[in-house]
């Protein structure tokens, strides 16, 4: 028979009851067994941790706040800060491909007025040439038959013109008949038309006159430059054979180019005459400034846009070429717009979040994130479309927060 005789005296009732229920249980169990439990501490020892358990303890579970935790420390370590949704202006942009082109009187061809050969070239590509200075010498049996034609028919004309003199007179005195005055008439016109076109010729190829009409005739001709600037192509040689239709060299005058650009018809009515224009070249990051200065109002066949012109800077480091390519952005106005830091959205899937501050509780902020719209990005800012958002928000170091818990 086993019996146990308790003597430890225990504050609680309940925890002293919990344990005579756990010795009567175990003296059931064992109804014959004959042991006695000495010493009776070290059972009581034994069972303390079971009857505390079995106590009144009571399970305390503070209620933790709902949202996304941040802590001071975070805060510090990822260099975060609080801001608020700002009002700012943003640009209403039109993209644009742009071409530079000359301006109608920034470029010009040079051709020979008379046909010739190639006997002397007096400049290079890449030049830097003055307005009327000597460029190509032209010269050929040509050159020499113009002015021998052209002496030919001054010495007919001054012989058809004192001859009409003379009839116009006799036929004033009506000596003579009108159909001889009409004769003498149209042989005058018709030698002062060849004369003239001559003269005409010889001028253009810069001849003087005078000394033609002597007999000293020139071996060859001077080709000059019609503007100031750069040439651009010149694709002759010595003893290239050439004629009014051959063009031997262009020139380009640098300071008067602009920007051919191509724009969506859509995008037309937005565009007026003195708009900004930023301009910039392909793998260049540096941007200049221009303006418009002339819109279309027809469509390109070739390109199914509307052509509109800039102007270009005028400074000296930016050197221009003619038929280079640029990529333009025309600001055709500004508005005033609700925008947060591009640091303060988050992207999950294909929405985007912000984090509002719903509270501070000692050290620790609580967020919530709320969906939101967004519109143009700008300057490190971007639009939002929700009229509604306000308060404090994570405006930096948002990104690689998660937010789809």
């Amino acid at each position: 028979m086993c019996w146990i005789t308790p003597t430890p005296r225990w504050n609680s009732p309940t925890s002293h009851n919990s344990l005579m229920q756990t010795v009567n249980s175990f003296s059931a169990l064992m109804p014959d067994a004959r042991c006695v439990l000495r010493p009776l501490p070290l059972l009581f020892l034994l069972l303390l941790p079971v009857l505390q358990a079995c106590g009144g303890a009571k399970e305390v579970n503070p209620e933790e706040p709902e949202g996304i935790i941040l802590t001071e420390a975070q805060f510090a370590a990822d260099s975060m800060r609080l801001g608020q949704v700002e009002t700012r202006l943003f640009e209403r942009v039109i993209k644009a491909n742009g071409t530079i082109e000359p301006l109608p009187a920034g470029m010009a061809g040079v051709n020979a007025p008379v046909p010739g050969l190639i006997k002397a070239i007096h400049c290079h590509n890449g030049q830097v040439v003055s307005k009327n200075q000597a460029l190509v010498d032209v010269g050929g049996s040509a050159v020499i038959d113009h002015q021998t034609n052209y002496v030919e028919a001054l010495a007919e004309y001054r012989q058809l013109k004192s001859e009409f003199e003379r009839v116009e007179t006799l036929f004033n005195e009506h000596v003579v008949a009108e159909k001889e005055y009409k004769r003498a008439e149209a042989a005058l016109l018709s030698a002062s038309a060849r004369y003239n076109g001559l003269r005409l010729k010889l001028l253009a190829m810069g001849f003087s006159l005078a000394r033609v009409e002597q007999g000293d005739f020139y071996p060859t001709y001077t080709l000059k430059a019609p503007i100031t600037g750069v040439i651009s192509s010149l694709p002759i040689h010595l003893g290239h054979a050439v004629d009014q239709q051959t063009e031997l060299l262009t020139i380009t005058n640098p300071s008067m180019l602009q920007v051919r650009l191509s724009v969506f018809p859509s995008d037309a009515a937005l565009l007026k005459p003195g708009q900004r224009v930023r301009l910039k070249r392909v793998n260049e990051t540096k941007v200049h400034e221009g303006s418009l200065t002339a819109i279309g109002v027809g469509i390109n066949a070739a390109t199914k846009a509307i052509d509109a012109y800039a102007s270009l800077p005028t400074s000296k480091e930016a050197r221009f070429m003619a038929m280079e390519y640029l990529a333009a952005d025309i600001i055709a106005h500004t508005d005033s717009v609700r925008a947060v830091p591009d640091e303060a959205l988050i992207k999950s899937d294909a929405d985007y979040f912000v984090l509002v501050l719903d509270k501070q509780l000692n050290d620790r902020y609580v967020f919530s994130p709320v969906n939101v719209s967004i519109g143009r990005r700008q300057k490190g800012y971007t639009e939002l479309l929700n009229p509604t958002l306000s308060g404090q928000l994570l405006a930096k170091g948002a990104y690689g927060l998660d937010v789809s818990r």
